[in-house]
């Protein structure tokens, strides 16, 4: 599973806030790519994420394409303060349907939900409607507001989707 976004919208503090249940209010930039992995078990069945989480610069988007091979689903992530972010879903979900093909699923995380007071995006309708899009939800990686749910639900997605299993 690939996490993208533009640069500073949180998507290592998402990651980490599923894996490791922690959040740092310091920013460190993602240099290229790093992965975490997490065991999650949905009734009796076992789900290891592997979540690969990407530099939102563009100068490393030339090592991506090998990153992206393999993946079964896509995470993009704004910023709710920062509507440039918004309105790159559009690149990050394109970069990602020229790879994987157009038929990939994926996830749009409205992040930093916990800054109410700073929305910088009207409204989310822009994006609701796209093909394959599973779920826009609202999340917050500092206090975990439907972080670790949105993960359990695409992992249920996924094993009826890809495993053919009844949940």
């Amino acid at each position: 599973m690939m996490v993208i976004g533009d640069p500073s919208v949180g998507k290592t503090s998402l990651i980490r806030r599923f894996v490791e249940n922690q959040f740092s209010e310091d920013y460190i930039s993602t240099i290229g790519v790093e992965f975490l992995k997490k065991e999650v078990w949905v009734g009796d069945k076992k789900v290891n994420f592997i979540l690969w989480d990407t530099a939102g610069q563009t100068k490393w988007a030339q090592f991506k394409k090998s990153y992206y091979k393999g993946a079964v689903f896509i995470i993009i992530v704004f910023d709710v303060t920062n509507v440039k972010s918004y309105y790159s879903i559009n690149h990050w979900l394109k970069e990602a349907q020229n790879i994987l093909g157009e038929d990939i699923d994926f996830a749009i995380f409205a992040n930093k939900i916990d800054l109410l007071e700073g929305f910088a995006v009207p409204n989310f309708d822009d994006y609701r409607n796209l093909k394959n899009l599973f779920e826009f939800i609202e999340t917050s990686a500092k206090t975990g507001q439907n972080v670790e749910e949105i993960f359990y639900r695409i992992a249920e997605y996924l094993l009826r989707k890809i495993g053919n299993v009844e949940i």
